[in-house]
Parts: C-alpha cells; structure tokens; sequence
C-alpha cells in the first residue's frame, strides 16, 4: 500500500501542469515498476517457500477448461460477447 501511495504522489507531481508531454513519460517507470514488483514477488516466493505445495508443468484437462483459460483475457478486453457463443459452439459437437 506504502508502494502505492508513493507512486500516486508522483504521478500527481509529474503531470501537475496538464501537457501530455511530461505525462507520457510515466509509462517508462510505470512498465518497470511492475516488472521489479513482479521479479521481487517471484525472489521473496522462492526464498520462503510453502511447505507441502508442489507444482506440475503439464497438467491434462478438458478442451472446454483449456479453451477457457486461454481465452478469457482475450475475451475480458477484446470481445466479451463472442465468449458465450464461441463455448456454446464448442459445448455442442
């Protein structure tokens, strides 16, 4: 939250005069901020790992759970409404 809050106030500083040209630089510190988020989460996770948890590479399931899974960020931004019909479809044969 901390982390959060100290990069809303830098937002805030940096596009204080509205002008798109100060303010499209914040993708570049934005891009990496999430990406040494996620480097620090995967070091923290593999310095203290849960004990008893275990993780397969592959794993068999059903077309319709794969498809599910591959598809729903597409569909969550791209076309939400060709999920139902697409499954329906697929459901069917």
């Amino acid at each position: 939250m901390v982390y959060t809050g100290i990069f809303a106030v830098c937002i805030t500083l940096l596009s204080w005069p509205r002008q798109l040209e100060k303010l499209g630089w914040l993708s570049i510190p934005a891009a990496l901020s999430i990406f040494a988020s996620g480097v620090i989460a995967m070091i923290i996770a593999g310095i203290h790992p849960i004990e008893g948890r275990t993780w397969e590479l592959a794993k068999s399931t059903s077309f319709t759970n794969a498809f599910s899974a591959v598809t729903n960020p597409v569909f969550a931004y791209a076309g939400h409404f060709l999920f139902f019909m697409l499954i329906v479809s697929k459901t069917s044969c």
